[in-house]
Formats: structure tokens, sequence, C-alpha cells
């Protein structure tokens, strides 16, 4: 009899990661718990619950904020406060254009707006929010690299435009394109307290040889670099990324750009994306590949993409990170 009444008062939803009245350092939090019903609410954004289990996102602004979460009837709440790191030692977002470029990536949708700084601002926020997560679950609280916001809450990104023409790209080998980049980025940023994450605009596809151009993902230095093809599919706001990393929707890897480790996929091309762009930023930090396969610094392509449907906990970031000057 105690124990039914203790099940009856047992909160219909909980959040098991992180306790009320938490101090965070960066803005994009996950929120993991249980909730009955097929969806929760989270300050208004809609995120799946899958046998019971919810893993969902929520954007803060500086202070103290009241998160608010709704699964059918049932109401919950935590209070968070954000308070921005402040450190010299950040990574700095670059899009870099060619010498003939207008800035644009490459794209099958025509006339669309591409929402290129949302989109890089998204996948920035999440690969922070990943990084602080998976070092909470390793023991280490929930350290991570700094960003800088605007005014709005948005990263800053920086355009760099290279001294070559989108056709000469085509033509340089991967490690050119890297050398090339880093070499311009170095006249325009201190290599000592900076880290940079470049999306190369150039990337694009050839449909004649069905084949991806200027397309890689390199690290190491200062700098990681990764090819912005598959920007079709990324999400341009947080209320996008449930619905994009469930899509399987197939993309016909001989028709456009695709990338997803031979999965194939709209999310599968998310989780890539995201994975190795993060990858190729841990080099920069100084790690190494690792022998775990599911470590985000596993030498195994697959392996070290992102999970989908929002499930940051799968990975395990490397213990490396330690050695950072983290804000």
């Amino acid at each position: 009899m105690f124990a039914a009444l203790l099940a009856l008062a047992a909160p219909a939803i909980s959040v098991d990661n992180i306790s009320d009245g938490t101090e965070i350092r960066y803005p994009l939090v996950l929120l993991k718990g249980s909730a009955s019903g097929s969806t929760i609410k989270v300050n208004g954004l809609e995120f799946p619950v899958v046998d019971g289990k919810y893993r969902a996102l929520v954007e803060l602004k500086p202070g103290k904020n009241d998160v608010k979460l709704l699964a059918g009837s049932s109401v919950g709440a935590i209070k968070l406060a954000y308070k921005p790191a402040t450190t010299k030692y950040r990574v700095e977002p670059i899009w870099l254009v060619s010498k003939d470029g207008d800035g644009s990536y490459y794209t099958t949708f025509p006339g669309r707006d591409q929402k290129k700084f949302e989109k890089f601002d998204l996948a920035l926020k999440m690969m922070q929010s990943f990084s602080a997560e998976a070092m909470n679950d390793a023991g280490y609280g929930r350290k991570t690299f700094s960003l800088d916001f605007d005014g709005k809450g948005m990263v800053k990104v920086r355009q760099v435009r290279l001294p070559k023409t989108t056709a000469e790209l085509h033509a340089m080998e991967d490690g050119q394109i890297w050398s090339l980049a880093y070499d311009t980025i170095k006249t325009q940023l201190p290599e000592a307290t900076t880290k940079w994450a470049a999306l190369l605009s150039a990337t694009s596809f050839d449909p004649a040889t069905k084949k991806n151009l200027s397309h890689f993902a390199l690290g190491g230095g200062a700098l990681a670099c990764f090819g912005a093809g598959s920007m079709d599919y990324w999400p341009a706001t947080l209320g996008e990324l449930p619905k994009v990393w469930a899509d399987g929707t197939v993309i016909e890897s001989g028709s456009r750009f695709e990338d997803s480790a031979g999965r194939s996929t709209v999310w599968a091309n998310v989780s890539t994306a995201y994975g190795a762009f993060l990858h190729e930023l841990g080099h920069t930090f100084g790690l190494p590949h690792t022998a775990d396969r599911y470590g985000i610094m596993s030498s195994n392509r697959l392996a070290s993409t992102m999970p989908s449907r929002c499930n940051l906990g799968r990975l395990r970031w490397h213990i490396g990170i330690l050695t950072l000057r983290l804000g």
C-alpha cells in the first residue's frame, strides 16, 4: 500500500541529469529525464518521449531562467542560471569564401533562404553542449569550450575570403586548401588564444563525375576545417532539430551532395557533419585518435559521428580535453 502511494506521488515529469538552481556557463543545455506520453514541450518546443524517457534542449538567456516542461496534463519546472563564460581562450567560427564566391553554400533548393549563420550557430552550440554534458557524465563537471555571442545570443561568425577562386579550390588537394585557410586566417586571429572552427562554403557536388568537390574534414594546430556541402539539411533553429534528426528521407549519393558514412539519410548527413566537425575541433585541442569506438575522437568515421534523435549522451568526450583552458 505504501509503495503504491509513493508511485502515485512520484512526479510525472522528472529531470534526472541536472539539479534545480544549477549555474551553467554556456547557453544550450541538455535535459534528460522521464515523462509520460509521446512528446514533451520544454519552453514551448516539442521533443519526443521514447519508452518513457526524453532528451530535450533548452536555450538559456543570461541570468536566471525558469524552464517549463509539459507532457500531456503533467507540468514540471526547473530553474537554471546562465552566466556566460569569461575567458580569452575561445573557439572562433569562420565562414570561408572563395575569391570569386558570393558566400552561399551548395544547395539543390535555389531561392530558399540559406540561413547559413543560423545553422552554423546551432551546430556550434550543439557541439559546445555535447562537450559539456559528456565531460559531466565522466565526472569532471560541465567543462566546455567558449564562444563569443552577440547581443541577440547568436554566435559571432567571421567571414574570411581566400585568395583562390572556387575553380582553383576544386583543383587543389584537401591538405592544400586546409593550409591555405590556415595561412589566411592566422593573419586575422591569434593562434595563442583562439581555435578556428571553419566551414568552407566552396564545397560542392559535380553531377557529371558524381563526386563531392572540396569536401574534407581536417583539424590540427589552431584550425578545424569542414566542408559545408551538407548544410541544406542542417536545422536552423532548435525547434527544427528533433524533426531533422528523425528525418529518414534517403538521399541519393549519385544525384546530389551526400556525406553520411554510408547511411544515406537526412539525419545521418547532419549527424556526420556535427560529429566530424567536432572531431576535427578536438584535434585543435591537442587530442589524438582514440581506440574507444564510441569516443568522439575515434578513428572509426562512423563511430565519430554525432548520434541521432538528440541522444547527446551516447558518445564519450576524450579525457584529454581536460588539458585545455576551458571557461
